[in-house]
């Protein structure tokens, strides 16, 4: 078995780590990623990315490789009964857009 010799080990490639790995590399630190999935998560946990996320990763010249959502797409926060039950609130995601009321699921 072959060693290696580097700076920073990190253990787990979520998007944390990926991230991490990312921007140390950019500043000329040498890292090993291990993960122990051989692929991407069939129901990934990120749902966007924050404006200081998107400039980190435009400074590292990533920023236009990053798909944008389209205009018309809206994220809700939702608090329901369950996941085929009653909806009982509705808000935007981004606390700054006005929460818009939508009919409620016919049971």
């Amino acid at each position: 078995m072959a060693s290696e010799s580097t700076s920073v080990i990190i253990v787990g490639g979520s998007l944390v780590g990926l991230s991490m790995s990312l921007f140390l590399a950019w500043h000329g630190v040498p890292t090993v990623l291990v993960e122990r999935h051989t692929g991407s998560s069939l129901h990934p946990r990120a749902i966007g990315y924050t404006p200081r996320t998107m400039e980190n990763l435009r400074a590292v010249g990533l920023g236009d490789r990053i798909p944008q959502a389209p205009p018309s797409m809206r994220l809700r926060r939702i608090t329901v009964e369950s996941l085929s039950g009653k909806w009982h609130d509705e808000t935007s995601w981004n606390q700054q857009q006005k929460p818009q009321q939508q009919p409620q699921p016919q049971q």
